[in-house]
């Protein structure tokens, strides 16, 4: 196990600039301020990162895999469409 004094912490700032060096080269994704809410989006500068203490409306695996549900197929060739799920 590490001494204490071995252990190194990232500031704020720190973590900020990370993520701008990040960015150049890779998509980035983080928590944004949004309507005054904490959010999952795409980060186009490091500046934009919030660290909230409060949790997202959503969990970053609903952001980065939505649920998808197919309601209607259509076939543009024949010009019909046929629901997939039967209206209750």
């Amino acid at each position: 196990m590490k001494n204490i004094e071995q252990i190194k912490y990232l500031t704020d700032a720190g973590l900020k600039a990370l993520v701008s060096g990040l960015i150049k080269d890779l998509a980035v994704f983080g928590t944004v301020k949004k309507d005054g809410f904490p959010a999952w989006a795409r980060l186009s500068d490091g500046g934009e990162l919030e660290l909230f203490q409060t949790p997202t409306h959503l969990s970053a695996k609903e952001f980065f895999f939505p649920q998808r549900e197919t309601l209607l197929r259509f076939n543009r060739r024949e010009g019909t469409h046929e629901p997939v799920i039967e209206a209750s």
